[in-house]
């Protein structure tokens, strides 16, 4: 589902669109490390990077953003894996009346909500990150984001910050820019895990009765069909590539299990609190090197630390979601 973020009231007197930086990307490090932002999507001033920054596919990875010139909004973190082409093009922004902005600036206007994923999903990683407005000044954000399990010699991190109340961002006086966002991007070198599935994915339908009919459709892609495989309510399909090294793993949920709520609970908390995301990196590792060649001891050796951190997580995750916030959302 697609949402709008509503700005706060707010001057539309805001920081000169010309100023010199906006906000930099030093974890992972941008390509240029330019301190603007500023530039054509998808990746603002950051070319192509000479030598990538290492990182390991399934696990976590920090990334952290200084924001120099204070701006009402959010950021959203995406990654291709073998082309920037291959990036997704900017959120529709829409001025305070409802009218979408041409990301062309012409006619021109001012930002006032933009659209988000929520959930995001793939090549999206993280979307609506640190909502903020400009009262919060220049400071830095930090998070942790699960990389998919994936190997690829220079894959692409995009960073971009949405910015409500402001004007079209031009490059120059009046050339193409960056529309109603700053842009930046950091190449990876990524390695695959050999110790964990490719992609862990938890697609949801509306009956179970209507998935199970469906059975040979997705045998027929090549999944194997493991049924509850000790979850209630539950249909697991794996796919293994030609080597017989897992690549897919699917957890299908019915959208009313509460198996859904504790998933996202978990997720959710990890990225809210990188401190735990990397307890939780540290944990899948020890695991690992007790159990390189057996993924079932492997994820029993970790069930206690994880039963243990859903419990806090879900708790947390009430409360945010009971919880008030100075942003309004409404479905696009």
């Amino acid at each position: 589902m697609r949402k709008l973020v509503l700005a706060l009231s707010m001057p539309l007197l805001l920081l000169s669109v010309n100023a010199n930086a906006h906000f930099a990307l030093p974890v992972p490090p941008s390509t240029s490390g330019d301190s603007s932002g500023k530039g054509v999507p998808p990746c603002g001033p950051d070319g192509p990077a000479a030598m990538p920054t290492a990182a390991t596919g399934g696990q976590m990875l920090k990334v952290h953003v200084d924001e120099t010139v204070p701006h009402t909004g959010f950021y959203r973190i995406a990654l291709s894996i073998n082309s920037r082409s291959e990036l997704p093009i900017d959120p529709v922004v829409k001025d305070a009346g409802g009218n979408v902005l041409s990301p062309l600036g012409k006619p021109g206007g001012t930002s006032a909500t933009a659209a988000y994923e929520d959930p995001a999903v793939f090549p999206v990683l993280s979307d609506h990150l640190w909502v903020h407005d400009q009262s919060a000044g220049p400071k830095g954000y930090d998070t942790t984001i699960v990389l998919p399990n994936v190997t690829c010699a220079k894959c692409t991190l995009q960073v971009i910050e949405f910015m409500a109340g402001h004007g079209y961002n031009y490059t120059g006086t009046s050339d193409p820019g960056g529309g109603y966002l700053y842009h930046h991007c950091a190449d990876l070198k990524i390695t695959a895990d050999p110790a964990k599935p490719i992609f862990d994915l938890m697609p949801l339908v509306t009956d179970l009765a209507d998935l199970d009919r469906e059975r040979g459709r997705i045998e027929a892609l090549g999944y194997d069909w493991l049924g509850e495989l000790g979850i209630p309510g539950r249909r697991y399909c794996k796919r293994d590539d030609e080597t017989g090294t897992r690549s897919v793993q699917l957890h299908f949920f019915q959208a009313d299990s509460p198996h859904v709520e504790r998933h996202i609970a978990f997720r959710n908390y990890l990225r809210a609190h990188p401190e735990v995301a990397r307890a939780y990196e540290t944990e899948k590792r020890r695991a690992r090197d007790l159990h390189p060649d057996d993924s079932h001891a492997y994820t029993d050796e970790k069930a206690a630390w994880i039963q243990k951190t859903e419990a806090t997580a879900l708790i947390w995750f009430a409360e945010q979601s009971s919880g008030s916030t100075h942003y309004s959302g409404h479905n696009s």
